[in-house]
């Protein structure tokens, strides 16, 4: 790695900055101490949380936050399924924090809700969310643990997830061969 934090080599990779503001997925720059609607896009939301994976990424089976959030909302009744939908819409600009560790972050968890009353503000739905989606929430996250976390099947069907795995695991027997 270089000292912007891209690796390469070569002076160009050098000359690369890391921008001080958040690049979404659709090219909005966001400024976490000064978010504004117009900065809130739901492709983005969609994507990144299509790409998250629950549980710190360390359940047995493939589980992201947008499925998470899908479940959520087919448990409630129909006026609460656009707010069950996006209860975890934050996440989608700041990672999945595993419950235990999110705890012991109090500032996560201010912008955390900052953020969510931006995005509830801007799509029009209550936040705090109503307890019956936080219900739903709590029910889909106990389901998702018995079969996600606690089985022990790997039913993992992106090919991509599995083969960067492997060679994870390839390149650190390797690179431990090489210390």
């Amino acid at each position: 790695m270089t000292a912007c934090g891209k690796a390469g080599t070569g002076a160009e990779a050098d000359m690369i900055q890391v921008p001080e503001l958040f690049q979404t997925y659709s090219g909005k720059l966001i400024d976490f101490s000064n978010v504004r609607p117009e900065d809130i896009d739901i492709r983005d939301i969609a994507h990144g949380l299509a790409h998250i994976t629950r549980f710190g990424g360390q359940a047995q089976n493939h589980i992201t936050v947008a499925e998470h959030s899908l479940t959520v909302a087919a448990l409630v009744p129909a006026p609460y399924k656009f707010a069950a939908l996006l209860h975890d819409a934050a996440e989608a600009y700041l990672g999945d924090i595993p419950k235990p560790l999110k705890n012991l972050l109090p500032d996560y968890a201010r912008i955390e809700k900052y953020l969510m009353q931006i995005i509830a503000g801007k799509f029009r739905f209550d936040y705090p969310v109503p307890k019956i989606i936080k219900e739903a929430d709590m029910q889909a996250i106990r389901q998702e643990w018995a079969e996600n976390v606690l089985s022990r099947r790997d039913k993992s069907l992106i090919p991509e997830d599995i083969a960067v795995r492997e060679e994870f695991l390839q390149k650190f027997e390797e690179y431990g061969r090489l210390r």
